[in-house]
């Protein structure tokens, strides 16, 4: 099975039919998974199991209850979607920044887990329903990171994937991209990692002088896509920023401008 399809299988057999009956504990030890909070150096979580039970051990500096949610539902990921497999070699993990914001797209047992947490904690029928007709932006992330418990990052990784409009989001830090995701709908698709924030953005403004404004901005495109043969001079797009002071990164959104 695929991760989709093993969050789906759990949500099923217990009869989950919204978010808010979805407790991430329970389901642990119904499970015959153990969890322990412990300070750990460098990672937010980790696991040790095999194809019966699992051990989950989570930082316990993380002080956000949501990005705590999401964790824990990446390391069930390994658990159901690796406990099965005969050839496993490993069967231990531990799971960082890099793996929980896509700077790993190469390790596919991390994307695995991602996506069995993403799908578990924001089934896909539950968040379309929520989000359906409503104007994208921060705010709205906002307002689903809070219904359904789970970090804004993840969150609007999932508005990107399976959202009404055609969005963009962008993670940079240092005044250089990290990772950016792209709805297969927006008109533009490449932005290079390490490609360096223009002046032009309000997430300029954040590795300039610590501040950035939080209202929507009218941009051009090339802001963000200069580095794309395909950009047009005169396109547009919303932008709206949000800073993730902990880790010191702005997590930018844009989506079409309709003008």
């Amino acid at each position: 099975m695929n991760p989709l399809e093993n969050a789906i299988k759990l949500i099923e057999k217990y009869c989950y039919e919204s978010p808010q009956e979805l407790d991430l504990l329970k389901l642990l030890y119904a499970e015959d998974l153990k969890l322990k909070e412990e300070p750990l150096n460098d990672c937010e979580g980790k696991i040790l199991f095999d194809n019966e039970m699992g051990l989950i051990t989570l930082n316990n500096k993380i002080k956000d209850e949501r990005q705590k949610r999401f964790t824990l539902a990446h390391e069930m990921g390994h658990f159901f979607n690796e406990k099965h497999l005969i050839e496993l070699k490993k069967n231990n993990y531990t799971c960082g920044f890099e793996e929980f914001y896509g700077l790993n797209k190469s390790k596919r047992w991390e994307n695995k887990a991602n996506e069995f947490a993403a799908e578990l904690l924001m089934h896909k029928p539950w968040f379309q329903s929520f989000t359906k007709n409503k104007l994208p932006g921060m705010e709205l992330i906002q307002e689903t990171s809070e219904y359904f418990k789970v970090s804004l990052t993840a969150t609007a990784l999932r508005y990107v994937f399976i959202g009404q409009y055609p969005t963009a989001i962008i993670m940079s830090k240092d005044g250089k991209v990290l990772w950016s995701a792209i709805n297969e709908y927006f008109p533009l698709k490449w932005i290079p990692v390490g490609y360096k924030v223009r002046k032009e953005s309000a997430a300029y403004d954040y590795f300039d002088c610590k501040e950035v404004q939080k209202c929507k901005d009218l941009i051009p495109a090339y802001t963000w896509f200069s580095d794309d043969f395909k950009c047009p001079r005169d396109l547009y797009f919303y932008e709206q920023n949000f800073v993730m002071y902990n880790y010191d990164c702005v997590l930018t959104m844009l989506w079409e401008w309709e003008g």
